[in-house]
């Protein structure tokens, strides 16, 4: 029978916690780590060989220790110079995530109700590690935050004045910019020109509106704009009728990035003017 060396009470951890994290990977021994004999089992392998298993515990790991994947399109790049650079991902994390008050959450079936608060992930070049702040957003009035939090995804973000700021765009529910370069970065809401109903996933029809959101060169101009089909008589909306078949209007806006950030609407195209444009160059 195998013996073990009891382990002293000042050895022993003071209480066992009732949820444990697993490294990955942990095929392993820790070097530096002392293992917990009272987590110790013993038994034989299917040849007959001995086999024993222990837990070393430590200390919960924090935020940054964690595994975590950067996502593409939450992701972006910002330079300044030749030689400084930041890294950002802005993500809708439920309040209090990472925390043993998180974890309780899981247990008792509230992870999915819970509210959501917005968090940045940041690498800047001259201080070489990774730092998360978790900034409230700005420019909110009028909208409910916790339906925009919640509900939030991001389709694509890229620099703007200049690389001078973040942008991340939601097709649906707006933009969010950020100077990420500051000490504490703020987030501020910029809501599209437009309300923008979104669309069935499975849905494939190819007359329903398309939104796009672009950006100029240099981040000097960011433009929203939006195809719909229309119907003969000139409003909005799908036609049945053989006239207006395909038929669509294309309208812009600029977002001007002033110290109110307001859509100006300077653009409007009909189909019809289009296919004029097309004939006339034909015909030359």
């Amino acid at each position: 029978m195998e013996t073990h060396e009891k382990q002293s009470p000042s050895d022993s951890p003071p209480s066992y916690p009732p949820w444990v994290m697993l490294e990955n990977p942990c095929e392993h021994k820790i070097e530096g780590s002392t293992v917990d004999l009272n987590t110790l089992v013993a038994s034989h392998t299917s040849t007959g060989l001995p086999i024993r298993v222990a837990l070393p515990f430590a200390a919960p790991p924090s935020a940054l220790q964690r595994e975590h994947v950067l996502t593409d399109e939450a992701t972006g790049f910002l330079h300044r110079g030749k030689e400084e650079f930041v890294v950002a991902e802005l993500k809708m994390v439920k309040v209090g995530a990472g925390s043993k008050d998180d974890y309780s959450l899981l247990n008792i079936g509230m992870a999915k109700t819970s509210p959501k608060e917005a968090e940045l992930l940041i690498f800047h070049s001259g201080g070489n590690i990774w730092r998360v702040t978790r900034p409230l957003i700005s420019n909110c009035d009028g909208v409910d935050e916790q339906h925009l939090l919640s509900s939030w995804t991001t389709f694509r973000v890229f620099p703007v004045v200049g690389d001078k700021q973040l942008c991340w765009v939601d097709l649906y529910r707006g933009l969010i910019f950020s100077d990420v370069f500051d000490e504490i970065p703020e987030l501020r809401y910029v809501p599209l020109p437009v309300v923008v109903e979104e669309e069935d996933p499975h849905s494939h029809s190819s007359e329903r509106d398309s939104y796009v959101v672009t950006c100029g060169a240099a981040g000097s101009t960011v433009k929203f704009v939006h195809i719909f089909p229309r119907c003969c008589c000139g409003d909005a909306g799908i036609s049945r009728c053989w006239r207006p078949h395909h038929a669509y209007t294309i309208k812009t806006w600029t977002l001007r990035m002033t110290d109110d950030v307001l859509w100006e609407m300077d653009g409007i195209v009909d189909a019809t003017e289009q296919f004029h444009m097309h004939r006339t160059l034909v015909m030359i």
